[in-house]
């Protein structure tokens, strides 16, 4: 609630009523202190007792055709907007939390915090970021000391490293994932990798959860089944900690850092990246899913992959002619063309 007084010089004040509903809707509450001047010589004075009937605002002149109070429209106008000022006053001061809540403490950022609260973000933000990487690594540490061979730390590593350098949800991380995984590592083949896409899309949970299937079958192959699962453990853990890592850390900074013209526009060129390694997977799963052979040539700073024409696999390559067609020609609904994709694939592999 926010009370104005205003200074009147008229005596009939319902002729405010209009604006005073008007702001008494916003929560603005107009205190109306009428001033009587009794001056005989102010010829506007509508308060004045001496009936002077020479004065053209005298309410009781018998003259005057037109006597309503002879109200002035601009004082009405003054008076509106009096309270919407206050008004938009009120609204700035419920949309900010006093000094020294719980509220203003959370949403304090380092754009609004000045010396001991600037101090003291940091000092929380310190705390936040040791936590979390204790929590991250300590048992990755434990867990690689305590086994004998050096796959889980490789894991490790080579996810965390994912989760820091990665934008843009599982896809974009698929695309690091599917090439390192098969050409640096050696840890999976191409066609591995296309199953553990089908399997990650086809199963409940996030399609990151891609990511734990690679862990496993990478720790399988150098220990068997008990490794496997504490590959897939380890990878697991390794991918979603250090999101809790950058939530924690970095949300009393999120007002400030998207206030930033200059971050604005860096992160609209990291979501035009993201869409261009989108791309980038998609052709890498369109040639190893349409040719059974794809090599990888160095071009520079770049990698091309290159198909072998004569290993286009006929089969694969009807199944998507036939979906794209039934998806943009006719519409059809994703239930419908799995199954269909499904019976044809099965299909196919008999002839």
């Amino acid at each position: 609630m926010v009370v104005v007084g205003l200074g009147m010089d008229q005596t009939d004040p319902a002729l405010l009523a209009p604006y005073l509903d008007h702001v008494a809707e916003r929560g603005v509450h107009v205190d109306l202190t009428v001033a009587d001047d009794p001056d005989t010589t102010d010829t506007n004075d509508t308060n004045d007792t001496n009936d002077d009937p020479d004065d053209p605002d005298d309410p009781d002149d018998p003259d005057d055709t037109d006597d309503t109070d002879d109200t002035d429209i601009t004082d009405i106008t003054d008076t509106t907007k009096r309270a919407d000022a206050a008004d938009a006053a009120a609204t700035a001061a419920t949309a900010v939390p006093m000094s020294g809540s719980p509220a203003a403490t959370l949403m304090r950022t380092p754009a609004t915090a000045t010396g001991g609260d600037a101090s003291t973000q940091f000092t929380a933000t310190l705390r936040t970021v040791s936590t979390w990487l204790v929590i991250w690594w300590l048992p990755v540490f434990i867990l690689d000391a305590v086994t004998a061979p050096d796959i889980l730390g490789e894991l490790a590593r080579f996810f965390s490293t994912l989760a820091v350098v990665t934008f843009g949800g599982a896809y974009a991380v698929l695309a690091y994932l599917a090439q390192d995984v098969v050409t640096q590592f050696g840890w999976l083949t191409s066609a591995e990798v296309l199953d553990a896409l089908a399997l990650a899309e086809t199963t409940p949970g996030p399609l990151i959860l891609v990511t734990e299937f690679v862990g496993f079958l990478a720790a399988f192959r150098d220990g068997g089944i008990t490794l496997g699962l504490m590959g897939a453990a380890v990878t697991l853990w390794v991918t979603f900690v250090p999101c809790f890592l950058w939530i924690f850390a970095g949300a009393p900074y999120l007002d400030a850092l998207t206030a930033r013209p200059r971050l604005t526009g860096a992160l609209a060129a990291i979501t035009a990246a993201v869409v261009g390694v989108m791309l980038n997977l998609s052709l890498w799963f369109a040639l190893h899913v349409l040719f059974t052979t794809v090599q990888a040539v160095d071009v520079g700073l770049l990698t091309l992959w290159v198909p072998q024409w004569p290993s286009v696999d006929w089969r694969a390559l009807v199944i998507v002619a036939l979906c794209a067609a039934l998806v943009f020609k006719y519409e059809w609904g994703i239930v419908r063309l799995l199954a269909l994709a499904t019976v044809v694939g099965v299909a196919l592999l008999v002839v």
